[in-house]
């Protein structure tokens, strides 16, 4: 998630572009803890000495990730916690990473988990990657672990209020304190929307993205869906999630920025 603000609005030493990721508050969460801090982020399901993880990975930087937050990996029957990255690698196996193909090919080690009622912490709870294949991510791996196990998923990012809480925090320190001055922008209806709803702010759908099959669209093309379809779809999810403020086809960052 991002903050983005009028150039001219901006003061001294204060970007224009604000990142703010739910993978770096699980990260700054996990530093604090190692230094026996508070870690509020975590809802008390992990304590300081809960150093070792088994790890669902994004496949990309898990090992630097995890080694510089001072934790180590682990197997499943030795681990603390679970934590949810990606869903594109698992570390802590003995031997190679095991990759998430489909929902039940991780169920040994969701079941293992639930067993020892090891908390899961997901970064990232999307539940598609706006790829072209519109891969899993770890808000599947949540679900199956809470519906299926009866685990403990804490979910840290959208549409879950730790990161909304952080970004109203840093934009008030900058003076915009009405939520009537702010908008979500994003391609999902179960997470830009729906948590742009929960805290109550508008909220800017984009048509192209991970709905793009059900909107009858291409993915990433910019060009907006049939208003029937997109009425079909809004109304076959509005006993869910309410509608969005806007809907537009496509989004770019000015280059500009």
């Amino acid at each position: 998630m991002c903050t983005h603000l009028d150039i001219g609005d901006v003061i001294d030493g204060v970007p224009a572009i604000s990142i703010f990721t739910s993978g770096q508050l699980v990260y700054d969460g996990l530093r604090a803890l190692e230094r026996g801090e508070e870690a509020p982020v975590f809802e008390g399901s992990l304590e300081p000495s809960a150093r070792r993880v088994f790890c669902f990975g994004n496949g990309d930087d898990d090992v630097d990730y995890i080694n510089s937050a001072g934790l180590t990996s682990a197997n499943i029957e030795e681990a603390d916690f679970v934590l949810a990255r990606g869903l594109f690698q698992t570390l802590g196996e003995k031997e190679a990473p095991l990759s998430f193909i489909n929902g039940d090919e991780c169920d040994n080690i969701l079941r293992i988990a639930s067993e020892r009622k090891l908390p899961m912490i997901v970064a990232n709870p999307d539940l598609l990657r706006p790829d072209s294949d519109l891969s899993p991510m770890p808000g599947q791996l949540a679900n199956r672990y809470q519906t299926y196990f009866s685990g403990r998923a804490i979910c840290i990012g959208k549409p879950y209020p730790t990161i909304y809480v952080q970004i109203l925090e840093a934009l008030k320190k900058i003076g915009i304190n009405e939520t009537s001055h702010i908008a979500a922008i994003g391609d999902s209806l179960f997470h830009d929307v729906l948590g742009a709803n929960k805290i109550g702010i508008d909220s800017i759908f984009v048509t192209g993205g991970i709905h793009c099959d059900e909107l009858n669209v291409p993915q990433g093309k910019h060009i907006p869906p049939h208003p029937e379809d997109l009425s079909n779809f809004f109304s076959k999810y509005e006993s869910s999630v309410a509608s969005p403020t806007f809907a537009i086809p496509g989004f770019t960052l000015a280059s500009s920025y």
